[in-house]
């Protein structure tokens, strides 16, 4: 966790987001719920949500768990994205 100019700030990086909307919108709810969160954005560029609060800022293994809990079947999408590129070559 680093302090940015609004306060404590965090990356959480989220691999094999298969979808830019439900997905994304499914995370991004998941981190702005935690308590001493108050903004979160996410850069698209290395699938990396910002995660900006209080000091109360929950640690990195709350915030992965948040995630994983919208992640559904996280192998599964991971295999699915590599097949992708593969197909796609």
């Amino acid at each position: 966790m680093r302090r940015g100019s609004t306060g404590p700030t965090a990356e959480v990086r989220v691999a094999g987001l298969m979808c830019d909307s439900l997905c994304v919108r499914r995370v991004h709810g998941a981190l702005e719920s935690l308590p001493g969160v108050s903004d979160v954005r996410f850069v698209a560029a290395d699938d990396t949500f910002v995660v900006s609060g209080s000091e109360d800022l929950p640690g990195e293994n709350e915030m992965q768990a948040a995630v994983a809990r919208q992640v559904v079947l996280p192998r599964m999408r991971r295999w699915l994205g590599w097949a992708g590129k593969r197909l796609n070559r």
